[in-house]
């Protein structure tokens, strides 16, 4: 009761909506993949990596296996998008938040700029 006096939003519907929102952005990563997986560079897969290291979304052993134990550029960039996909939101996020960043041509080229514009903004 004293939430509600004081204005504050109950929780479960802004769990629903970052349910809703993970969900989105997972399926967008899905939605991209084989795209991905052919257009993106080398050096934008190793920055995607450095970045999702920095920001603890993988640990150093993650980050070696995408890096060091796949072979081909296409090998690192799907194994990149699928651990992404199963570590869920935040993870997703960063690494469309990353690409943003480090290869906006591919992003516009992927359907990312306009189809995620302000998806995560309220996300912790």
């Amino acid at each position: 009761m004293r939430r509600e006096r004081m204005g504050v939003l109950p929780l479960r519907p802004l769990c629903l909506w970052n349910m809703a929102a993970g969900a989105k952005l997972r399926g967008e990563l899905r939605r991209i993949r084989s795209e991905f997986v052919e257009r993106v560079s080398g050096p934008v897969i190793k920055g995607l990596v450095d970045d999702l290291w920095q920001q603890k979304v993988f640990s150093t052993e993650e980050k070696d296996y995408v890096i060091e134990d796949q072979k081909s550029k296409a090998d690192q960039a799907r194994r990149l998008i699928d651990m992404v996909m199963g570590k869920g939101e935040r993870a997703s996020q960063a690494m469309i938040d990353s690409m943003k960043k480090r290869d906006e041509h591919l992003c516009s080229t992927l359907g990312l700029m306009s189809s995620l514009a302000g998806v995560g903004e309220l996300l912790p």
